[in-house]
């Protein structure tokens, strides 16, 4: 199925009114790609939103799951059900004739008389040309760490914030802080670290870089929901970043 463009900009633009926030901070692709996993149970990475979007200027083209899980997102049942519907026909007769008997009889003759010009050219030894395919997109490992730990983080978060209305507001922040410092100083310090150091990264400054630098964007998420436990009460609080 080829991708129409217009079709994928009508997507972006409804998935983003359904999100009801824009997207201009890392953060904001986190929440979106937690609200799409919250929504229809795919997960689509940080890293593939920011590419659709542009904040990653690295331009790939989406896959058909990606656009099936974003149409799926915004109430429709996937990608081609989203096209059929805007184009207003079915996407297999969208004046494409590829699939009529004639055409379809055109093109064995064609794939016929080309398979025996490939077997005579072999059986001369005429050298073929040889096929280049350009390489699949390589996957940032920085990224990649950084999506594991800020989806993580997001997550857990989410779920110290559905106790909210079971306990009272005392009980929820000792809740709170007994998660957030624990988990932000020792496991996801010392996560990042681990993973940090397994990189292919020789530099020591610029391991210490990119390790400070995912902690401060995952520690955020962390930040947020100790704010959101001390808004509304008296005592003022001053979070350890």
């Amino acid at each position: 199925m080829e991708h129409n463009d217009i079709h994928i900009e009508q997507l972006k633009s409804e998935v983003l009114a359904q999100f009801g926030r824009t997207l201009d901070s890392p953060t904001d692709y986190d929440a979106l790609s937690l609200s799409i996993t919250e929504s229809v149970g795919e997960h689509i990475s940080v890293s593939t939103l920011k590419r659709l979007y542009g904040y990653d200027k690295r331009t790939t083209t989406p896959r058909p799951s990606t656009l099936s899980a974003l149409a799926r997102y915004i109430g429709y049942a996937g990608w081609s059900d989203f096209v059929e519907k805007k184009s207003g026909e079915p996407i297999e007769e969208c004046n494409d004739t590829t699939n009529t008997p004639k055409r379809r009889h055109r093109h064995g003759i064609i794939i016929a008389a080309m398979a025996i010009i490939i077997a005579i050219g072999i059986a001369l030894s005429i050298p073929s040309k040889t096929i280049h395919t350009p390489p699949a997109p390589t996957i940032d490992p920085v990224e990649q760490i950084r999506d594991k730990w800020a989806t993580l983080t997001a997550t857990k978060c989410d779920s110290i914030r559905s106790l909210r209305n079971s306990c009272s507001t005392d009980e929820y922040i000792k809740v709170v802080e007994g998660f957030y410092y624990p988990y932000t100083f020792e496991i996801l310090r010392q996560g990042i670290h681990d993973d940090i150091s397994r990189l292919n990264i020789s530099d020591p400054i610029e391991l210490n870089l990119i390790e400070a630098d995912i902690f401060s964007h995952c520690q955020e998420i962390g930040i947020n929901l100790v704010r959101e436990c001390y808004r509304g009460n008296d005592s003022s609080t001053t979070v350890a970043e």
